[in-house]
């Protein structure tokens, strides 16, 4: 960089170092010569002109070897010592400065990132979580809607089993009642009411069976006591 900088000061100072060189040949021929307008003169000023363009080529080409030499390294090293340490240690700084702040930034996004993250996880255990009890809810209630409509279809058989075993029951009761009613006027009569109480004894069936059977019984008295009393009687014997 130091010998490009030189070759380039050297090359932009040749032309002006070379026009100083021909015109300061010049000058120095026309003091020495005067005025004079001969070809001699003329001759003596173009090879005073040429020396001092050859001077001055030889004083830039020594310069340029010396600049080579001599300033190209010391400008490099001065480059490399200083202005390379001042340029690193600026890159340093900011890339430094730069690289804390892109790496807070990250670090506040990953954390922000995961934080979010545990949130929807946690959401979405507490949601799955949610899910399962109430699956579990619904099936338990599920069970126990089943269970109950057994329970009511199990009920209802049986009212209605028991409903016609009444039934069965209230009507055979009412068949004896009119069997025993049919048999008040026979002389075993009674025999057969004591039967029936000693048997029906303490029976849940005895209260409508008494029941029954007293309704008829009375109606047949009635009817057996107006019977009797329109047919005639027998002659008294004195």
């Amino acid at each position: 960089m130091a010998i490009l900088l030189a070759l380039s000061a050297g090359t932009g100072c040749s032309a002006s170092i070379r026009q100083l060189a021909r015109e300061a040949g010049r000058g120095t021929a026309e003091g020495a010569l005067g005025r004079a307008d001969s070809k001699a003169a003329r001759a003596i000023r173009r090879e005073a002109e040429l020396l001092a363009e050859s001077i001055a080529q030889a004083t830039m080409a020594g310069m340029a070897k010396g600049i080579d030499r001599e300033l190209g390294p010391a400008v490099e090293r001065m480059l490399r010592e200083h202005v390379r340490a001042a340029i690193e240690d600026s890159l340093d700084d900011k890339m430094n400065q730069t690289l804390g702040r892109t790496a807070r930034v990250i670090g506040r996004e990953a954390t922000i990132g995961q934080m979010a993250a545990l949130r929807a996880t946690r959401v979405a255990e507490t949601a799955k979580r949610g899910i399962q009890l109430g699956e579990v809810i619904a099936g338990v209630l599920a069970l126990i809607l089943v269970a109950l409509i057994a329970w009511t279809v199990r009920s209802t058989l049986r009212v209605r089993r028991e409903r016609a075993e009444m039934q069965r029951q209230a009507s055979a009761i009412r068949l004896v009642a009119e069997a025993i009613r049919s048999a008040e006027d026979r002389e075993w009569a009674p025999e057969l009411r004591e039967v029936l109480k000693e048997t029906l004894h303490d029976r849940a069936e005895a209260e409508l069976f008494w029941e029954l059977l007293s309704a008829r019984t009375d109606g047949a008295i009635r009817r057996h006591v107006a019977r009797t009393a329109e047919e005639p009687r027998p002659p008294t014997e004195h």
